[in-house]
């Protein structure tokens, strides 16, 4: 734990995340190894504090910027929220045409939302999915990645939007 502390008091003193509070960037950088060390560390690669040092700020600053700062990430760079989801910007996807297509969609998910997609396009509702989840993270999360069904929801639109989008535009080059 201190070695995390002393790892954002580095990243604030160079001058990034510098606008946000040091306590909250350490709570939320303990999150993020966690997950990062549960998901993602292979022991046999790098020692904890190379991998964290190398992979942590990135998530720690994706969470700042999306839970605290109102913004999202896109192929053209961070947007406000406000100007992000315009009813006028929303275009309504081709139909899929068959069980192919969506798990190609399926495969493009962000890994966070894929479990959860897999198990709705399974037949699990949105309150079966939410609540199995929760009881996965509630140890150290109290909570999934997403605490309601209207949040997870939200998010898989706004992924399938994404990846739909990107299709697009690889069509049209």
């Amino acid at each position: 734990m201190g070695w995390l502390i002393k790892l954002v008091s580095k990243w604030q003193s160079k001058g990034k995340l510098a606008q946000y509070e040091r306590d909250e960037l350490i709570s939320i950088a303990f999150i993020e190894a966690r997950s990062l060390l549960r998901d993602k560390y292979d022991p046999s690669k790098s020692t904890v504090t190379t991998f964290l040092s190398r992979f942590l700020y990135s998530r720690v600053h994706y969470w700042v910027m999306v839970q605290i700062g109102g913004y999202r990430k896109t192929p053209n760079g961070w947007v406000s929220v406000q100007n992000y989801d315009q009813p006028s910007a929303i275009v309504d996807p081709p139909p899929l045409k068959d069980r192919e297509d969506l798990d190609g969609i399926i495969e493009l998910i962000h890994t966070d939302l894929k479990s959860a997609a897999i198990r709705l396009s399974e037949g699990a509702s949105l309150t079966d999915v939410v609540s199995e989840d929760r009881g996965v993270f509630a140890e150290w999360l109290d909570g999934a990645e997403y605490q309601d069904e209207e949040e997870l929801a939200q998010m898989l639109r706004s992924e399938i939007r994404r990846i739909l989008n990107e299709r697009r535009s690889q069509a049209d080059v």
